[in-house]
């Protein structure tokens, strides 16, 4: 998820999560360029894989790479290469039928009709070591390096993560990241849409299916908020509850409501009618994001205090390691960096102490559900695009009521995937499908 954060004595944002954009990413891309975004500096990066006791390389990023891979790993980064280009391909249809007006009612139609199913129903264990044969060294040390700095998870998620996991690593296309943080284009996207009013420091926490007098169908949401100051337009009623911070409860009506938040965080929420086998318990994975404005200890890596320190450190899985990966975040004008760690649970100060030799600033984020735990599952349990409410009335209900219309999730995506552009991919597929339900009740 987006999450960048204000670092005003820094002079720089802090990107918590989603930072990477794939150039084969349509929809990201085209907001990039049409809000014309700066994008980062590339800067020369050293990867090192740590283990706890060393590293078991340390390479330079450039024309040498693939040697040194090749020379390490044998053909194995050929066949993954190969298998990231074919999913990437297959993923990349989307684009054209949704162009078509092609929507999907669940994420399971979505990527059956994709031919990208049956990489979800298989971990990346299985599915690289014994289909693709590619050697577990490479699979322990690469593929689960980039797995755990995307999902700090291993290679028992599935396999289609994995391989989303790879190209954002860079594999079959490059990666670059927002110069002002990803959450820039949520922001540049609402001040583009002048007829969207945002609801600030307001919380909903009913959704109903609810006949009108007039005998139509509409979603009837009831909110509670803070400030008072400022009432949308279509507010039907207001009442004051009492008791501890005074809050606004107000009911609101809409043709059509989309949930974009995961339905597991969402504990105030009441979807009066949800059906029974609705899942809302999805795992989720606690993240943890540490940022620190310092000098890395190369002492504390076992090298030589003259010795460049990796720009970029993928672990192996290790549980005793107290962190998944840390980068060089960014570079401030005073010639020292901002790090970023990622690790499962809280990183001592203690530890920080050992691991930084310098620390002018740190910076913790506590992430309770950064992304789901991607692990292969059948698609019976997973969330639909669509959920129905059985709806409700003042009264009898109609006689011949109207047709009904769901609400559209699309944290339904995440038992499968989860990144910014499918993210987007399911938000079109939400539009897509309300505007075929509004052509269908206006005619």
């Amino acid at each position: 998820r987006a999450h960048t954060l204000a670092a005003a004595e820094l002079g720089v944002p802090l990107d918590a999560g989603a930072t990477a954009i794939f150039s084969r990413n349509l929809y990201l891309s085209s907001f990039v360029e049409r809000f014309q975004l700066a994008k980062a500096r590339d800067a020369a990066q050293v990867l090192g894989l740590w283990d706890g006791a060393g590293f078991r390389f340390r390479w330079p990023e450039g024309s040498l790479l693939p040697v040194r891979m090749l020379s390490r790993y044998g053909l194995s980064p050929l066949r993954v290469i190969k298998a990231v280009s074919t999913a990437v391909d297959r993923l990349c249809k989307v684009y054209q039928l949704q162009a078509n007006g092609r929507s999907w009612a669940s994420p399971g139609e979505l990527f059956e009709s994709l031919g990208l199913y049956n990489l979800t129903q298989v971990s990346a264990y299985e599915y690289f070591e014994t289909m693709l044969h590619v050697s577990p060294k490479f699979v322990r040390e690469l593929v689960d390096g980039a797995s755990r700095d995307n999902y700090n998870q291993d290679g028992h998620i599935n396999a289609f993560v994995d391989l989303v996991s790879l190209a954002g690593a860079g594999i079959g296309g490059s990666v670059f990241g927002l110069a002002n943080g990803t959450t820039q284009i949520a922001e540049a996207l609402l001040a583009s849409s002048p007829k969207i009013s945002p609801r600030l420091a307001t919380t909903v926490t009913k959704v109903e299916h609810r006949y009108t007098d007039s005998g139509s169908a509409r979603f009837r949401l009831t909110t509670a908020r803070d400030d008072r100051s400022v009432r949308a337009p279509n507010v039907s009623k207001a009442s004051f509850e009492s008791g501890g911070r005074p809050n606004l409860l107000e009911y609101e009506s809409y043709d059509a409501v989309v949930i974009a938040t995961p339905l597991e965080t969402s504990h105030r929420l009441e979807l009066v009618g949800a059906p029974s086998a609705l899942n809302t318990s999805r795992p989720y994975q606690q993240t943890y994001v540490t940022f620190v404005c310092g000098s890395v200890s190369a002492a504390y890596f076992g090298l030589p205090a003259a010795s460049a320190v990796p720009t970029e450190m993928l672990t192996v899985e290790n549980t005793s390691l107290p962190f998944s990966t840390l980068a060089v975040h960014a570079s401030l004008q005073n010639g020292s960096h901002v790090f970023k760690l990622f690790s499962r649970r809280p990183i001592d100060e203690a530890v920080l102490d050992q691991i930084f030799t310098t620390r002018h600033r740190t910076r913790r984020v506590d992430w309770p559900a950064a992304y789901t735990r991607l692990l292969p599952s059948p698609t019976a349990s997973w969330p639909q695009f669509e959920i129905w409410l059985s709806p409700t009335a003042d009264g009898d209900l109609p006689r011949n009521p109207p047709p009904t219309r769901p609400i559209l999730y699309t944290g339904a995506m995440e038992s499968a995937v989860s990144c910014m552009e499918t993210q987007v991919i399911a938000a079109k597929n939400a539009a897509l499908r309300i505007e075929a339900q509004l052509s269908q009740l206006a005619s």
